[in-house]
Order: structure tokens, then sequence, then C-alpha cells
């Protein structure tokens, strides 16, 4: 077996299944009405027991700037979340918000926000 292939089986059984993302508008709109919502400095979280396995919606406002920078809130938002997806209960449909004060935030700031919206919610 060459050693390209060797490298990437190993790889791919040590990587964790990630959440799958919510694309219907549908979805989102049940969890905003619908879900419990806790608010921190620079996030919001949604979240809503299902009976099936758990979905999660990143949402960053055109508020919050240009595409640049929201891609970039974006990516620190689901760079934190990936740190705390195992540890998290598998059947809850999860909304990460990001409030304007998250421009401004680096990745530090974001992921405290974030554990501290996921412990008041005691979903870790």
């Amino acid at each position: 077996m060459p050693f390209g292939a060797c490298f990437y089986k190993a790889r791919f059984l040590c990587m964790v299944q990630a959440m799958k993302t919510i694309k219907e508008n549908k979805l989102f709109k049940r969890l905003y009405y619908k879900g419990k919502k806790v608010v921190g400095k620079q996030l919001v979280l949604y979240y809503l027991p299902t009976k099936e396995e758990g979905l999660i919606g990143y949402t960053v406002r055109k508020k919050i700037g240009k595409a640049v920078v929201r891609n970039k809130v974006r990516r620190r938002i689901k760079e934190s979340f990936r740190g705390y997806e195992k540890n998290l209960r598998k059947n809850c449909n999860f909304v990460i918000v990001a409030r304007t004060s998250a421009k401004d935030a680096d990745f530090k700031q974001i992921n405290d926000c974030l554990k501290e919206l996921l412990l008041k919610a005691e979903l870790i």
C-alpha cells in the first residue's frame, strides 16, 4: 500500500463526525420562534431539542460588515463550536447568531462567550 493511502486511511479513522448544517429557512425560523435563547456579549445561542440527530446553523448579519469580515467571524464561530461539539447533547438543533460586538472580538473572546452560553443552557 502506498504511503499516501495509508496516511489517508489513518487520518480518516481519527476524524470525528461533524454535525450537519441547517440549510432550510424553515428550520431557522422554527428555532428562532420555538427554541430557547441564551444571550451573551458577542453571540446569541438558540437551541431546540429534537428526536433526530442535531443540526447546527450559523448566522452573521450584514450589519456586522462586508463579506470578508462576516466570513472571518463565521469561521471563528465554527471553529469554536467544533471544540465543544463532542461534549454536546446530540439531539438538539442549534443556531448561533453573531452580534455586532463579535466583529471586534478575537477567537479567544468568541470561544469564551460560546462556552459561557453552552454552560448557561446546560448543554455541556
